[in-house]
């Protein structure tokens, strides 16, 4: 072998020890990094990350950082969900307005004379997105005996049991074989609704420390009105949420 030939393969044979104890090294860590050493932390560094991961002095005020959770994006009113964070480039400004356009799209059944926006239906929860999700954000819970405008139900039922070692206590499941994984409560004129969402509530006593009560209300829901009458509403075999 030349000169030059043992050189190399003496420098390869230094690397290989050298990496082997860098990963050895880095992996007896806190933080047990297969791939690199991690770089301490300073005193202020660990001081600052120990004040914002810890349990707050008490709850009668907000924090100093909570002002602010998103940073110069933070927004504050009622349609910071529908607004584009500030200091948005122009160009991601103008796919914010398209997305927010198609969001709050009205639809329409065909055939129609607006063929852009038609395709509704037959079934369907809601004309728009936004129908479901007003400012951007969440329906909150209907009382019970109301019109439900933004909740959907979600069903499911067991499934044949597969091989999932990897995952514990994992339970397969399949959608309804009827209605699917989601039931659509309003439908085109003269034809029938899949069903329509229950929503009950169950007072729940809790003490409080001081001695006092206090009533919860725990809401159910459950299915009504299926359309094709099979009574799933009350069928002990159908997972709802």
């Amino acid at each position: 072998m030349a000169p030059f030939d043992n050189m190399i393969s003496a420098a390869r044979a230094m690397l290989l020890v050298a990496g082997a104890g860098l990963i050895a090294g880095a992996g007896a860590g806190p933080l047990a990094e297969p791939h690199l050493r991690p770089v301490p932390r300073t005193g202020a560094e660990a001081a600052r990350i120990a004040a914002a991961i810890g349990a707050p002095a008490g709850f009668d005020a907000a924090e100093a950082y909570e002002a602010l959770p998103a940073g110069a994006a933070t927004l504050r009113g009622g349609a910071d969900f529908a607004s584009p964070a500030p200091g948005i480039a122009d160009a991601r400004r103008m796919e914010f307005e398209l997305g927010k356009a198609l969001f709050e799209k009205h639809w329409v059944a065909a055939p129609s004379a607006t063929r852009a926006s038609d395709g509704l239906g037959p079934l369907f929860n809601a004309r728009s997105c936004a129908g479901c999700h007003p400012g951007n954000a969440r329906m909150p819970i209907p009382e019970a005996g109301a019109e439900n405008t933004g909740l959907v139900l979600k069903l499911s039922r067991s499934a044949p049991a597969v091989d999932a070692p990897a995952i514990a206590g994992w339970h397969p499941t399949m959608p309804d074989p009827a209605l699917g994984r989601q039931v659509q409560d309003r439908s085109l004129p003269g034809l029938p609704i899949e069903g329509r969402l229950r929503v009950a509530h169950d007072e729940i006593a809790v003490p409080l420390s001081g001695g006092e009560t206090a009533m919860l209300r725990a809401p159910r829901y459950g299915l009504e009105r299926a359309g094709d009458g099979a009574g799933q509403g009350d069928d002990p075999g159908l997972m709802q949420s």
